[in-house]
């Protein structure tokens, strides 16, 4: 017991040594599909299995699949919490999109598409996630895919994605999800990969020269991320 806790110890110290240079990238990827009253969206499920090759640059991962009102908001707050101490932020949302009152809105599944006056409260803003992004100006960038699909859903709301004021610093990327989700393979979790290279995709926005998600300069450090494994294993052992 006593080996242990010193092993502890010691990987803390290296957490303390290696902490305070170190911010993480934080990524929150939410792919709905299969809507209850709605057609389904393909390819938002791919877009949900390639952020896996962000979590492999170290990107803390937040996922969401088929997300219900009630899990897009609990997403959306986790994010929120973690966004204060990230360095870069990136936000994609694959799924169904509507548009009304100078405003667009993600659609969580089990939405039954209420009128213009209660869609705030039964969908998700962009202009809400789009101010999430603006804390990290330069390094906030959102990614939405659609599948294209235009028509009306009453007299002030239409389908897709509207005009989107986007703050200063934030970057905007739109695609069909299967585009998405090659993207976020090949561009998004590539270190120094411009995303205006990316194939297929619109970008606008804050658009500097070789504007990247993932820096050359490498994600956690190797001591970081040893030392994080090693504080779960002795924590698992001691608990035994």
């Amino acid at each position: 017991m006593v080996v242990l806790m010193q092993r502890v110890l010691a990987a803390c110290v290296v957490l303390g040594m290696t902490a305070p240079a170190w911010a993480e990238d934080i990524a929150l990827v939410i792919g709905n599909r299969d809507y209850r009253d709605l057609s389904p969206v393909v390819g938002a499920h791919r877009v949900v299995g390639a952020a896996a090759a962000l979590r492999d640059e170290n990107v803390a991962l937040i996922v969401g699949q088929d997300s219900e009102l009630s899990e897009l908001r609990s997403l959306l707050s986790q994010f929120e919490q973690m966004a204060a101490q990230s360095d870069g932020l990136l936000v994609v949302l694959a799924g169904r999109f509507v548009q009304g009152g100078n405003e667009t809105f993600f659609l969580p599944v089990d939405t039954e598409l209420p009128g213009l006056t209660a869609l705030p409260g039964q969908a998700l803003p962009l202009s809400l996630v789009m101010q999430l992004l603006a804390t990290a100006p330069g390094k906030g960038f959102l990614v939405l895919a659609e599948d294209g699909r235009v028509g009306t859903q009453g007299p002030f709301v239409r389908e897709g994605i509207g005009d989107l004021a986007i703050p200063q610093g934030v970057t905007v990327v739109r695609g069909m999800p299967g585009t998405v989700a090659d993207a976020l393979r090949t561009t998004l979790a590539r270190r120094g990969a411009p995303v205006e290279q990316a194939e297929g995709l619109e970008a606008s926005g804050f658009l500097p020269d070789g504007h990247a998600f993932l820096g050359n300069e490498g994600g956690n450090s190797a001591a970081l991320i040893t030392a994080l494994r090693e504080v779960e294993t002795l924590r698992a052992q001691l608990a035994r």
